[in-house]
């Protein structure tokens, strides 16, 4: 017979089952009231129709400029002629569409998750969490869900436009089948590296920017190894297998062979967006798997930090009555006081304390992330002279437009959340007790800002002298126009970040902002400008859009790095379609684009002293005003 407490036993386990495969229980659990609270919190902000109105908007003109272009071309001939051209119009459409969703939603999914677990540090709820019931993969899984419902609503915008496009001939079914597997998969792989890496940092847009960084390496890293592999000869050159772990060749795949039906990809497409989106929700699932497990020890050291710093106090003021008069009582530790104070004096505070204060924040977190970076950073460059070797022409501005878009990136954060941030921790309200002007504040955030970006700009100097100049590769004029392209961008950006934490209140959103600027300053706008000029002009667009490019970074270092090759000061410089010039035509053309930049980054500034001052009652250059 079997024991009575073994079958009861044995009921409860089966009963436990039972009751966690309930609908009930999992409906709870899964997505949770977390992402009950994330989708009515996020449903409810400006911010959130503000982007559905942007998102919107950036499609409809996106579509609208693919539609006329198409359709102008399509304008000549026969009725039936232009009748089969008018099905050239669906493919356009769908492959605008697709790309752009591909681009905004992994964006949006980065942004919107940056700030899972650092707001909630910040705010000082995350300790509230553990009372209740919840586990640390609920909370994670509620706050993603709770993002991508709002995503989902992006998703669902151009829905009517792909359905109306069947007028036209349609798309198959399979292309848009394809292309959501791919953004979703992308998508949801962002928003869990930037719930995960929220853990890590303090600010949200420093998650964000993290999360990205690490999307591309995940996305690209294959076909970096493979490009490793094929240099020392252990894969045959004809080799494709670093198609199926990438998401955007997967896109490339899909829109050049379900989309546009033009065929001749090197790889099997359909089988490329199968694997691919396998191994990006393969990632996804394992990096929110240990996102969980570190967000649990998190919980865990919160809830014991609070527990010791409840006891203490306790411990120290309770005195039993019951207790001898002799009870030895535990020593008090000596507190240690720094050397200065053994000799009457401290840290001396200039008279612009918010200079004072940010040009002492450190660029690295620890010594230790400091060493790693820089092991990792000659690992990398040993590398490439092992195996390029210093005497490759291409090496140079590979080089220089790579840390060029990571400079970029990082200033375009960087200020972000200087004003918000504030606000944010509540100290807003001290700053402005002092008789701090506004442009001494901005003035102060400013610098503070620009010297914590110091690292790649150096390691850009160190690679074009140690590895171009000294071996004779690159003329002597060449770091000083790297210092004129790569400086004024990063400093306008920087300048511009502060402008919008003044008039946005969050940081995510502040940073979400300051990035999209720079992408369509540089990015979207020549696009853009190149289809709309070519519609007007006809086949005349060259000189147009390198007037547009002379104000672009990464095609100034192009043509910097480019032309300053060999070492030769005679040596001409390309730029662009305009013509070439020597050296010092160059210089002179970079010291103009350094003055453009220069005179925004002053006009920002004094907008950004501006706004600040209007929402403080207090003016640009003098003590806050008498009531």
């Amino acid at each position: 017979m079997s024991n009575p407490a073994t079958i009861v036993k044995r009921r409860s386990i089966a009963q436990r089952i039972a009751s966690a495969l309930h609908p009930r229980t999992i409906l709870w659990a899964i997505p949770g009231p977390v992402f009950a609270k994330e989708a009515n919190v996020l449903g409810r902000k400006a911010s959130t129709y503000w982007v559905r109105g942007g998102y919107a908007l950036l499609l409809l003109g996106l579509v609208s400029i693919v539609f006329l272009g198409t359709y102008l071309d399509t304008s000549q001939g026969t009725d039936a002629e232009r009748l089969q051209r008018f099905q050239a119009i669906a493919p356009a459409i769908t492959a605008s569409i697709s790309w752009f969703q591909f681009i905004m939603l992994f964006l949006c999914a980065a942004a919107m998750c940056s700030g899972a677990i650092c707001e909630e540090q910040r705010k000082g709820s995350l300790a509230a969490l553990m009372t209740t019931p919840l586990r640390a993969w609920q909370i994670l899984l509620g706050k993603i869900c709770g993002a991508f419902a709002q995503l989902l609503i992006l998703v669902l915008i151009p829905v009517p436009l792909l359905l109306a496009l069947r007028v036209f001939g349609g798309v198959n079914a399979e292309a848009v089948a394809a292309t959501l597997a791919l953004t979703f998969s992308t998508a949801l792989l962002a928003a869990v590296l930037a719930a995960w890496h929220s853990m890590h940092v303090k600010r949200a847009a420093v998650a964000m920017l993290a999360a990205l960084a690490s999307l591309a390496v995940i996305q690209f890293g294959p076909a970096l190894a493979y490009a490793i592999l094929r240099g020392y000869g252990f894969v045959p050159p004809n080799a494709v297998w670093f198609a199926f772990f990438s998401t955007p060749i997967g896109m490339v795949g899909t829109t050049v062979d379900f989309i546009m039906g033009a065929g001749g990809t090197p790889f099997p497409t359909r089988f490329a967006v199968q694997t691919s989106s396998i191994y990006t929700l393969a990632w996804s699932a394992a990096i929110f798997i240990i996102a969980s497990l570190q967000l649990r020890r998190l919980l865990r050291k919160q809830s014991s930090g609070d527990a010791r710093s409840v006891a203490a106090p306790a411990a120290q003021t309770s005195t039993p009555t019951d207790a001898p008069a002799d009870t030895p009582q535990p020593a008090q530790p000596k507190k240690k006081r720094h050397a200065r104070a053994a000799t009457g004096t401290s840290r001396d505070v200039s008279d612009t304390p918010v200079l004072w204060r940010e040009t002492r924040q450190s660029a690295f977190r620890s010594r230790r992330a400091f060493y790693s970076a820089w092991l990792g950073i000659i690992g990398i460059f040993a590398f490439l002279y092992l195996k390029v070797g210093f005497d490759e022409r291409d090496l140079y501005p590979s080089v220089s437009v790579i840390t060029t878009i990571l400079c970029i990136a990082a200033a375009a954060v960087a200020t972000t959340s200087a004003i918000n941030g504030e606000k944010e921790a509540r100290t807003f309200d001290v700053l402005l007790s002092t008789p701090l002007s506004t442009r001494t504040i901005i003035w102060g955030k400013f610098v503070g800002a620009l010297k914590k970006q110091w690292f790649l700009p150096l390691i850009l100097l160190l690679h074009t002298v140690l590895g171009g100049i000294i071996p004779g590769n690159l003329a002597l004029i060449t770091p000083l126009h790297t210092a004129m392209i790569l400086l004024p961008p990063m400093i306008f950006l920087t300048a511009t970040g502060l402008l919008v934490s003044s008039i946005f209140s969050k940081s995510t959103v502040a940073a979400v902002v300051n990035f999209g600027f720079a992408v369509g300053l540089w990015a979207l706008t020549p696009l853009f400008a190149t289809i709309l000029i070519e519609l007007l002009l006809g086949g005349r667009t060259d000189e147009i859009i390198s007037v547009l490019l002379l104000m672009n970074p990464v095609g100034m270092m192009v043509v910097a790095t480019m032309g300053g090759h060999i070492g030769a000061f005679s040596r001409d410089y390309q730029v662009f379609d305009l013509g070439s010039t020597d050296a010092l035509g160059f210089t002179l053309i970079a010291a103009c684009y350094a003055g453009v930049f220069a005179i925004a980054t002053h006009l920002t500034l004094r907008l950004a002293a501006s706004r600040l001052a209007a929402a403080s009652a207090r003016t640009t250059t003098s003590a806050p005003r008498a009531a």
